[in-house]
């Protein structure tokens, strides 16, 4: 049976603020293109992933419908950033102002990138949140680590593709959107890999902390213990074997 947890609202507070900081940082950097040798990212790469594991981690202790509501007002939120930027540029300028085209391709493309998000995020978040939650119910809260990394997988790869192609299409050739989506998204998936190992820590943090009934609040992330709780690994291991070579050995021994 999955304990309830009762965490400060002031909680709440902090990690939609982060997850909007997170968001319009990313966007911030949208069309900034960084080249590795011969291969294309986008620079958002290495903010944008951390939205995955902070839903997850909303969800997991807000609940899902919590979850879903900050993607809608994250949505409605960008829209409002787009339109008073956009018409903050066009206001007129004084005739010794020289950086106009800069503000006009920098924050008018801000329009691709709503466009873009708009779709991506109502596709790729809801199925992150969705597929969490039904694994948590599946695997009784268990394995928060595995089921986050395994939602942030199927979540990451449709706001990959769906962003980068609206965003960048009609400015990149066909090649080179494709260039981005793909290493984008290996880079994203070891990344995230490695991000949702301390947002699972968090998550074990906050339940241990704020379990109702609970008179515990001490946590050592380091310690055995606690990686095996975030983790859940030796467990799912021990029981993916057995369930493997049980039948088998009972056969040997008949």
């Amino acid at each position: 049976m999955q304990s309830k947890i009762n965490p400060p609202e002031k909680l709440i507070v902090l990690l939609s603020m982060l997850y909007m900081s997170l968001f319009f940082a990313s966007i911030t950097v949208a069309y900034k293109i960084v080249a590795f040798g011969h291969e294309l990212y986008c620079a958002s790469i290495l903010i944008f992933p951390l939205l995955f594991p902070l839903s997850d981690a909303l969800a997991e202790i807000y609940g899902p419908r919590i979850a879903k509501s900050i993607i809608w007002y994250t949505i409605i939120c960008e829209a409002v950033f787009v339109s008073l930027t956009n018409i903050a540029i066009h206001l007129p300028s004084p005739p010794n102002f020289h950086h106009q085209a800069e503000y006009n391709f920098l924050i008018g493309g801000y329009v691709h990138v709503l466009v873009a998000n708009v779709t991506a995020l109502l596709v790729s978040f809801y199925l992150n949140v969705i597929l969490l939650n039904k694994w948590r119910s599946l695997l009784k809260g268990k394995y928060f680590y595995l089921r986050s990394l395994g939602a942030t997988a199927v979540g990451e790869i449709s706001y990959t593709i769906i962003t980068n192609i609206i965003a960048y299409f009609g400015i990149l050739s066909w090649s080179e959107i494709s260039n981005i989506i793909i290493s984008d998204y290996i880079v994203k998936l070891i990344y995230s890999a490695i991000i949702a190992y301390p947002a699972a820590m968090f998550v074990s943090y906050i339940k241990i902390k704020y379990s109702r009934g609970s008179y515990s609040s001490k946590f050592n992330p380091f310690s055995y213990s606690a990686i095996n709780k975030v983790t859940d690994l030796t467990n799912f291991a021990k029981n993916k074997i057995f369930k493997s070579i049980g039948p088998l050995i009972d056969k040997s021994a008949k």
